[in-house]
């Protein structure tokens, strides 16, 4: 489960892939990360983050852009898996 800055939810591995990979494509893009909290409790965790989104897009106004991002993961054998981002973004 996806829940975009905007409010936007979608649902399922593909979704989320298609709707990030011009951006993942994209070499402009930098972010800066900073762990509030972390738990891990069986096969779930869960991870909180302040998050700093800078892009320098060609021919377009520089991005600054700062949200607070919730992940879960769900154990499968010794793998993690993403199961749900949200990003909440910050207003000043």
């Amino acid at each position: 489960m996806l829940v975009a800055a905007d409010g936007e939810v979608a649902f399922g591995r593909e979704e989320f892939l298609r709707r990030h990979a011009d951006w993942f494509a994209s070499a402009t893009w930098s972010i800066e990360t900073e762990t509030l909290h972390v738990r891990e409790a069986g096969d779930l965790a869960t991870c909180l983050l302040a998050f700093r989104y800078l892009d320098h897009p060609p021919g377009a106004a520089p991005i600054d852009e700062r949200s607070i991002l919730a992940l879960v993961f769900r154990r499968r054998g010794d793998q993690w898996l993403m199961v749900m981002d949200q990003n909440t973004p910050i207003r000043r």
